[in-house]
Parts: C-alpha cells; sequence; structure tokens
C-alpha cells in the first residue's frame, strides 16, 4: 500500500477511483514519477472497458503540466494465470512494460497500482552495444 494519498516509489502509480461528471472521465487517476526521468511527473488515467469477448483496461499517460500536449495511450489484456492486467506502453522513445494490479485498502475500497518497467530505450541500447 502506497505511503499516504500517493505512490511515493519510482515507476509505481496509486491510481484511486474518481467520481466521473462527464462520460469520458477516466475511472482511476493517479500520478508517477519514473526513474528514468527524475522529478517529472505524469498523470496515469485508467478506464474498464468490455467488448464482447473479455474486459480490458485502457491507460493514458501524460506529462503533468500547465501545457496541453497528447497523451500516450495503450490497452491492458488480462494476463492468463495472472491476478493483473498487462502491456506495453509507447512513451517517447522508450518502451514500458505496464502492469495494473487491483489492492485494497484498510477501508475496503479498491485502487489500483500500476508498475511501469522500461524495457526498451535508446539508452538501454547503448549500454547493451557497451558490454
Amino acid at each position: 500500500m502506497p505511503n499516504g494519498p500517493y505512490e511515493d516509489r519510482p515507476n509505481w502509480a496509486a491510481l484511486f477511483r474518481r467520481k466521473k461528471a462527464e462520460s469520458w472521465m477516466s475511472d482511476y487517476s493517479g500520478v508517477v514519477v519514473l526513474a528514468e526521468q527524475p522529478g517529472v511527473r505524469w498523470w496515469v488515467n485508467v478506464w474498464r472497458n468490455e467488448d464482447k469477448a473479455e474486459v480490458f483496461l485502457s491507460l493514458a499517460v501524460k506529462e503533468k503540466t500547465d501545457q496541453k500536449t497528447k497523451p500516450y495511450k495503450c490497452d491492458l489484456r488480462h494476463v492468463r494465470g495472472g491476478h493483473h492486467y498487462g502491456g506495453e506502453l509507447l512513451l517517447g522513445d522508450a518502451v514500458y512494460k505496464i502492469r495494473v494490479f487491483r489492492a485494497p485498502t484498510r477501508d475496503r475500497a479498491i485502487y489500483l497500482q500500476c508498475q511501469f518497467e522500461l524495457i526498451a530505450s535508446p539508452a538501454l541500447a547503448g549500454q547493451e552495444r557497451g558490454k
């Protein structure tokens, strides 16, 4: 559980349910700081979606700034045999593996924990070549 109403570990976001005033608003929202970009905060929003075959999550990540910027998006599918949803997010020139877990709070409400794992970037490619 996060240490307060936010997640203080890099590459993790605590996403709490929102009261939706409009139908386009996300179901869950939170903030993440990526270890690879210290000092930069990102909004993380998740929508629960259903199609005929399955339930899936849609994720949008947008830099927390006053400027209007386009969000980075991906869909997350339930991981067979796992207790989470997963997918990959292209964020600029980096690729992150995303995992979303359901987590109960002390008052039995549900929030989501979202993990960002860097799996590809130009910096990583340079490290691989330098070995």
